[in-house]
């Protein structure tokens, strides 16, 4: 079983480029375009259209991209795992991400892993929740931060709450007051961030039976926050998403309160590659030093 082979083709894939995947994974283009006929010749049918755009699968390729992927996934559990009974800590841990997780988390937990696990690669995905449940069921992540907003095909481990908070211009009605009460999400322009980025905010109005007066809707929880400090309507956003994130407008409490809690998603709880077992772990003690007597009762 030659795994190079695999890797080529994956990370081509990846791409879409033959180029860009030689440079990832240090062979010449020459190199990675040998390796991919080779696995081709030794299927016996094409996997890769080849153009001068770049590359696309065929339909056989397509059907073999998953469990090639499935293959590596448990090869580089298996290395890790003699490697863990050797006393080695080394792998390589894909961890899917979103904007306020990656911002406000993972620098720093990042720092502090890779001082103390040097041999270990984090690679991290950034997208919605909706490209972060894909990337797991396609096996191109080994764990990915998600809310509670949505019921997923995984396990679900909880790490922390997350208050969510109203924003409004500094000059709202209700800037004086404590609390924004949620009945008035359906009296006022609301700006609603796009599918897969909104699951946070419509849970809560889920939850409370409330349809919010929709006025924008836009990609991304930086646009929402401009558009409210130029007093185009309202929003609602989770609080670690607004720490550093306040300047020009208004934040307050929801009336009554509402949390969303992230966490991490894995494939299966019994059988986490090892890497990504310690990383888990490294970061519930990194959160738990983090937050500790910071937690609202």
């Amino acid at each position: 079983m030659n795994i190079s082979k695999y890797k080529a083709f994956l990370k081509t894939v990846e791409y879409g480029n033959i180029t860009r995947a030689a440079i990832d994974l240090g062979y010449t283009q020459s190199g990675i375009s040998h390796m991919i006929h080779d696995l081709e010749r030794e299927y016996g049918f094409q996997l890769l259209i080849r153009s001068k755009s770049g590359v696309e699968l065929t339909t056989n390729g397509t059907l073999l991209l998953k469990p090639l992927q499935e293959l590596l996934n448990e090869y580089e559990k298996l290395c890790q795992t003699v490697n863990s009974i050797n006393g080695l800590e080394t792998g390589t841990i894909r961890i899917g991400t979103f904007t306020s997780v990656s911002v406000q988390w993972l620098p720093s937990i990042m720092k502090k892993f890779q001082c103390d696990f040097p041999q270990i690669e984090i690679q991290l995905f950034e997208g919605s929740y909706i490209e972060i449940e894909q990337w797991l069921e396609q096996g191109k992540i080994d764990c990915g931060f998600l809310t509670d907003s949505s019921h997923y095909k995984f396990d679900f481990i909880p790490l922390k709450k997350d208050r969510m908070l109203a924003i409004l211009p500094v000059n709202h009605s209700f800037a004086e007051f404590e609390r924004f009460p949620i009945l008035q999400f359906q009296k006022e322009d609301f700006i609603l961030a796009h599918k897969g980025f909104d699951d946070d905010v419509l849970n809560v109005f889920h939850k409370t039976g409330i349809n919010p007066n929709i006025k924008y809707t836009v990609k991304g929880d930086n646009a929402i926050i401009a558009m409210v400090a130029n007093e185009l309507g309202i929003g609602m956003l989770p609080e670690l998403f607004l720490q550093g994130n306040s300047h020009n407008i208004c934040i307050k409490d929801l009336e009554p309160e509402y949390s969303r809690t992230i966490g991490i998603v894995v494939p299966n709880l019994s059988s986490i590659p090892p890497a990504t077992k310690r990383f888990i772990d490294y970061l519930k003690i990194w959160l738990g030093n983090q937050y500790k007597g910071h937690e609202r009762k």
